[in-house]
């Protein structure tokens, strides 16, 4: 199990001296990591300003995927709680990405006969590392794959937000946004009845109940312009909602 988040450091790094640099990511990851362990994660590694993290071992956890999707929501929401302190420091406004997946994967020692680290490995966490990319392709915060929403259960809300192919993978894959913060249950429901229907090519059923929405929903938004599309330009009978994800 892997989850990953980035803080949107890139350009800021131009304008400080690395040490400087260094104190500002060690002060958000120190957040965010305290909240990862708080929820039972196992922190693996930081990759730059990236936080690769797991659950379920070393110790056997029945509800790590409802842990994750815990994590994920408070990171959300501690730091729309912390960024305004931040910005009195004249640090810049910082934003996460996170991708989580869930399934079977190596965790144990890696590395050669004299370096090793205790980690997790293999297609489970590639996918994880992903969905974390492709939020920036979706506009979204958090994605989960599909195995990750049917084990958390219902107490949280998910958005569908598309089906997507994988290079490497010959399956599609069902990807969803952990809704945070405004969403509100109804709008999930409404959002992923309209990507039912897209999926099962009823343009103008989907567009019906996307109406519904709020104007400035991004997904729906996104949606209403993929309906729009194939009612400009009816696909074949070999058609199908999934797409290519972008990222690597």
């Amino acid at each position: 199990y892997q989850r990953r988040v980035h803080g949107n450091f890139t350009s800021f790094s131009e304008t400080l001296m690395p040490e400087a640099l260094v104190a500002v990511i060690g002060s958000v990851l120190t957040v965010l990591s305290d909240v990862v362990q708080g929820e039972g994660g196992t922190i693996d590694k930081y990759i730059g300003d990236c936080i690769m993290a797991f659950w379920n071992a070393p110790a056997p956890d029945p509800d790590h995927a409802a842990h994750a999707c815990r994590a994920a929501t408070d990171c959300l929401m501690t730091l729309e709680r912390m960024n305004p302190e931040w910005e009195l420091l004249d640090y810049p406004h910082i934003g996460v990405k996170i991708g989580i997946n869930t399934g079977p994967c190596f965790v144990g020692n890696l590395g050669s006969r004299d370096r090793f680290n205790y980690t997790a490995a293999g297609d489970t966490v590639n996918l994880a590392s992903r969905l974390e990319g492709a939020n920036k392709q979706f506009g979204t915060a958090c994605l989960v794959s599909d195995s990750v929403r049917d084990a958390a259960g219902d107490q949280f809300l998910f958005r569908h937000v598309d089906t997507v192919v994988v290079k490497g993978r010959e399956a599609a894959t069902p990807i969803y946004e952990l809704a945070v913060g405004s969403i509100d249950r109804e709008a999930v429901d409404l959002l992923n009845q309209a990507r039912a229907h897209y999926e099962r090519a009823e343009f103008y059923r989907a567009l019906a109940v996307l109406q519904e929405l709020k104007a400035k929903d991004v997904q729906a938004q996104r949606l209403v312009k993929l309906c729009s599309a194939c009612i400009a330009s009816p696909p074949g009978p070999t058609w199908t909602a999934a797409v290519s994800l972008e990222s690597k």
